[in-house]
């Protein structure tokens, strides 16, 4: 079943960041019955119930985080979502251990579990390189600044030194290390598209949620998930000066 087998994803993590926008879709923008969305939401329960990972959870947040900018009209639609997370949450006992992937970055800096630590050694790396090239190390680069600064990174877990070479994993470090200060300009670009008024809400938050799901939480690269795909997107909505309002079926 998805990582678990390793037919689909190698890693939940993977099956988190491509699962919320599939939820956010069926939910929210998907013309489908009910019954059918029941079904489908049956299923994404089960196999997100069997590869709960931080990712997907932060994803759901993060999806609640942008209730208040909605304004659903159905509201059975909002009803199902939120009793869809409280039984990810509270019905699987491997939360708590997920959890720790977040408590262990403050609370056990010297017992760190590996997934937390590869994240800090990624944020370590950026800013070396940020330091070192304050212009970046180009496009698709992160690998160089990776070989030349992982091993002034001293680790509890020794796998740190190897794991994530290309992606970082996560956008976050990946961007800033290669495009150094113009990064602004993606995060510029974050903000300014959410702030603007032409395009319908719920297009730009199915289009952001996966954005910013990879960009702060887990990523693989630009060319994975969808991130460049939803970054298209949202560039030529941004562009756009009329109002926005696509139906999606």
């Amino acid at each position: 079943c998805f990582s678990i087998l390793r037919e689909f994803f190698n890693e939940n993590s993977h099956f988190g960041i491509a699962i919320v926008p599939v939820i956010f879709y069926l939910l929210f923008l998907s013309k489908i019955e009910t019954p059918i969305k029941l079904i489908l939401l049956s299923l994404i329960f089960i196999l997100s119930y069997l590869n709960l990972s931080i990712t997907l959870v932060a994803g759901l947040i993060v999806l609640i985080a942008s209730i208040p900018f909605m304004f659903w009209k159905n509201k059975k639609s909002l009803i199902l979502f939120l009793i869809f997370i409280f039984f990810i949450i509270i019905s699987s006992k491997n939360f708590l251990n997920n959890k720790n992937k977040i408590t262990d970055i403050l609370l056990k800096p010297k017992q760190i579990n590996l997934s937390s630590e590869v994240y800090l050694a990624s944020m370590f790396v950026a800013k070396k390189a940020l330091l070192n090239k304050p212009f970046g190390y180009g496009f698709n680069n992160y690998n160089i600044a990776f070989d030349e600064f992982i091993n002034e990174f001293d680790p509890f877990n020794k796998h740190v030194l190897v794991l994530n070479r290309k992606d970082a994993s996560n956008n976050l470090s990946k961007i800033i290390t290669e495009f150094g200060v113009f990064s602004i300009f993606y995060f510029y670009f974050l903000i300014s598209f959410f702030l603007k008024k032409n395009v319908k809400n719920k297009i730009k938050l199915f289009l952001l949620i996966p954005l910013i799901i990879q960009t702060f939480f887990r990523g693989a690269g630009y060319f994975n998930g969808g991130f460049l795909l939803f970054l298209v997107f949202s560039f030529l909505l941004w562009k756009e000066k009329s109002y926005i309002d696509y139906e999606i079926k």
